[in-house]
């Protein structure tokens, strides 16, 4: 019989790799070991299959694949494989009771040593141990980029050599996949149920579905509305809603609490604290969330992951130097830091507090059945620090759309006023969406593809504008809005109709074009978002990779993220990235829709640093209540559709 111990596959592992690549990190070889001992572990034998799995690690050290193709058949023969050994799967080490019934600590995972890294080679863990017992509730803690999400993600498909094949997992992320999102929510539920093998106490499973979701908030009205209709909180509730009913051994929760308001949290950490039987890992940035529902503390630190008994306060007392200070001290200043850019002036606006956007008795519907805003007035100064507030689906993300032009009220129903030349960036909840299509793609290559025009292609997408719709005005076709200037207390703008010579173009007030319908403002904006891009340089700004990388390095990517796979990036770093792509413009105006999302405790501090030194205007919509209220004097409390100003300069709203 061959030797095929994970001390013989090192070994080998070692040699041949070595030989080719004397150079090579060891952290690296054990990894690929670990690798080669997973596919041992398969009975899989096949050089092909070697070569796809470990070709994405070791191309970063050799270039030439036949190389490569020859380590994987040289270790397969090293380790005297003639055909591929029949073994059983470890079982899973249960304690039992003398009844028979499991005890509450039995082992359900165990390996010892295990590697982690990516495919580019970087080693997240290094030959530390996973120790899971059934029942406990692990909290998963460590700085951004240290390698949770991916544990998590390696546990949940059992890609992991030496995980139990028997266990059960399910990993509930911060999204609900792309392609269920066109159902509603109830069926969302239904289909899961159905999956689970699961048969009602009694009644029927719509009728069981029905009564879970209502235990979590949802209305009849809810449960009706497809997942791409609902707010961010209430998609995770319902991704919770399905963990609920599944039949699982392990739990994996990543960032749980995001979008989430006080209720749906109270909601999670009483289910949490319920599940006897089941092993739950959650990854969380909330240290009293973590207080609530951890049993045991899991820190990936120096590549080890170290166990502590307790909730998270009894782990920071367990290490004398730990505080909140400390972990950022010890950060290095590139990874935690943020840098915004100046926003520039703007022309007429001549101080910080006078308004630069207003809403005046807002009513706003997305369709006539149901109104989501009533009577909403505010306003906005280039010193505005405003915090917006309030329940699942009371309306927040819909008032900042509202601000910031992704959604127009219907005519007659209040008026929005924003200063010719404002520039607002928008990072909405669901921003991580716009990476979906980009995921192959480098950061950098993300804000050149996203800026190629030399405006935000992104911000054009969420309005809706497609500059191919042809716009008819006084029974001619606009070709072109060329550009604007003042006219009396409005503006004018010069039009180049298709089909005439130059000196047939037309000067058309705002006001002639808006009555020309939503066709014609389209080439309206366009015409806006152009001179914006003028005034703020982005036009001019090159887009090459040393200057992308430059103000990607402003948020915290240094050059080895820039130019790596958006895949591959963390959750903490996602959020870096798609600030850092929003504030490309150098904007006025920053609103943030739950930024504390996926930023661990040296992030925000980072974050609140740069918020407090930007020269421009800060909205934010959080359920992070003490983060925001701590950096913004003004909070807008939104609650059944219906706006509450507190801390506002002395104006009338």
């Amino acid at each position: 019989m061959p030797d095929l111990s994970e001390e013989a596959i090192l070994e080998a592992v070692t040699k041949v790799v070595t030989s080719q690549c004397p150079e090579i990190d060891e952290c690296l070889v054990e990894y690929v070991a670990s690798m080669c001992g997973g596919l041992v572990e398969e009975d899989c034998f096949d050089e092909e299959e070697w070569f796809d799995t470990v070709e994405p690690v070791l191309s970063n050290e050799i270039e030439e694949e036949d190389v490569i193709k020859n380590i994987c058949k040289e270790i397969i023969t090293k380790l005297n494989v003639t055909e591929a050994p029949k073994s059983e799967p470890a079982p899973v080490s249960v304690e039992t009771s003398d009844s028979g019934e499991s005890k509450y600590n039995q082992v359900l995972v165990d390996i010892n040593p295990f590697t982690l890294g990516f495919m580019t080679g970087r080693i997240l863990m290094s030959r530390t141990r996973l120790y899971l017992q059934r029942g406990h509730r692990y909290g998963l803690v460590g700085q951004n980029g240290c390698g949770k999400t991916t544990l998590m993600r390696k546990m949940a498909i059992r890609e992991m050599p030496g995980f139990p094949k028997s266990v059960r997992t399910l990993f509930v992320e911060h999204e609900i996949a792309g392609e269920l999102q066109s159902l509603t929510a109830i069926k969302f539920m239904l289909n899961a149920y159905e999956e689970s093998g699961r048969t009602p106490a009694k009644g029927t499973p719509r009728e069981a579905m029905e009564s879970l979701l209502a235990e979590i908030g949802f209305t009849a009205e809810l449960r009706n509305k497809t997942i791409v209709q609902l707010s961010g909180g209430w998609r995770m509730r319902l991704a919770l809603a399905r963990a609920v009913i599944a039949k699982v051994d392990l739990l994996l929760l990543d960032e749980p609490t995001n979008h989430l308001d006080k209720h749906a949290v109270a909601w999670l950490e009483k289910y949490l604290s319920t599940l006897t039987e089941v092993t739950v890992v959650v990854v969380s940035h909330e240290p009293t969330f973590l207080d609530a529902v951890a049993t045991d503390i899991l820190h990936v630190t120096g590549q080890k992951l170290k166990p502590y008994a307790g909730n998270f306060t009894a782990f920071t007392k367990a290490q004398t130097k730990f505080t909140e200070d400390s972990l950022v001290n010890s950060s290095s200043d590139t990874k935690q830091k943020f840098v915004f850019p100046e926003p520039g002036r703007l022309i007429g606006i001549a101080s910080l507090t006078r308004s630069v956007l207003r809403m005046s008795n807002i009513d706003f519907s997305y369709d006539k059945k149901k109104q989501i805003l009533y009577d909403i007035s505010m306003r906005l100064t280039l010193s505005s620090r405003i915090a917006v507030i309030g329940p699942n689906g009371a309306g927040k993300s819909t008032l900042v759309q509202l601000m910031v032009g992704d959604l127009t009220p219907e005519k007659g129903n209040g008026n929005i006023w924003r200063h010719h030349n404002l520039r607002v960036a928008y990072v909405a909840q669901h921003s991580f969406h716009h990476l979906e299509k980009h995921i192959k793609n480098t950061p950098i290559g993300y804000i050149q593809a996203r800026y190629r025009h030399r405006v935000d292609g992104e911000s054009l997408a969420a309005k809706n504008f497609n500059p191919n719709i042809k716009a008819n005005a006084n029974g001619k076709t606009i070709e072109i809005i060329l550009g604007r200037q003042k006219h009396k207390k409005s503006l004018a703008y010069e039009i180049k109709w298709e089909g005439l010579p130059h000196y047939s173009n037309s000067w058309l007030t705002l006001e002639e074009l808006r009555r020309m319908g939503p066709n014609v403002m389209v080439q309206v904006e366009m015409c806006d978002e152009r001179i914006r891009a003028t005034k703020s340089g982005v036009d001019q700004r090159p887009l090459i990779a040393k200057e992308v990388a430059m103000h990607l390095d402003d948020f915290g990517l240094d050059h080895s993220f820039a130019t790596g796979k958006i895949e591959r990036l963390s959750g903490g770093q996602r959020s870096r990235l798609v600030i850092a792509a929003a504030m490309w413009t150098k904007p006025h105006i920053l609103v943030l829709d739950e930024p504390t999302n996926f930023l661990d405790l040296e992030a925000l501090k980072a974050l609140s640093k740069a918020i407090k030194k930007f020269k421009g205007g800060i909205i934010m919509v959080s359920h992070h209540e003490d983060f925001v209220t701590k950096l913004c004097g003004e909070v807008w409390t939104v609650r059944e559709g219906r706006l509450q100003v507190a801390g506002a300069p002395d104006e009338d709203y």
